[in-house]
């Protein structure tokens, strides 16, 4: 009986601390959640991406730190840098060794929940790598997914 009980609650603690099976939002998901988050919008990315034009208004570098983060599990209050979304989307327009470099230089921006902060500080750190974030974060209906 002893040994059931224990088998019951080890499981029971293992399956509590164990990250749950959760489905992938799709970057499509994710891009408009941060929209809301942002207050950033599809109509300003396209804008931006059609263009090739720097945005000057803060909700751009909001819309940057929420897409460029994800809630670390188990603690929802936690973000950390999504490497995997931000290494995509520069790969799809600079060459492995910039991205490469850029990741290594930027994948240590002290992430908050403050994701203007964050995505200001995110901004700054490629800048000085020598990239521009006019249009790579984000992605629009000409875009290949």
């Amino acid at each position: 009986m002893y040994m059931w009980i224990l088998m019951v609650l080890t499981i029971g603690i293992s399956s509590i601390s164990a990250e749950p099976i959760v489905l992938v939002r799709s970057i499509s998901d994710t891009q408009k959640f941060c929209y809301i988050e942002s207050g950033f919008n599809y109509g300003k990315l396209e804008k931006i991406k059609l263009r090739r034009l720097f945005p000057s208004d803060m909700s751009y570098k909001c819309y940057i730190g929420c897409f460029c983060t994800k809630k670390k599990y188990p603690m929802p209050d936690t973000r950390v840098m999504n490497e995997k979304i931000m290494r995509d989307a520069l790969n799809r327009s600079l060459p492995q060794k910039t991205v490469n470099n850029a990741m290594a230089s930027c994948k240590n921006v002290t992430v908050t929940e403050d994701i203007c902060g964050t995505g200001e500080k995110l901004v700054g750190c490629l800048i000085k790598q020598g990239i521009i974030l006019a249009d790579f974060m984000g992605y629009i209906e000409e875009d290949k997914l």
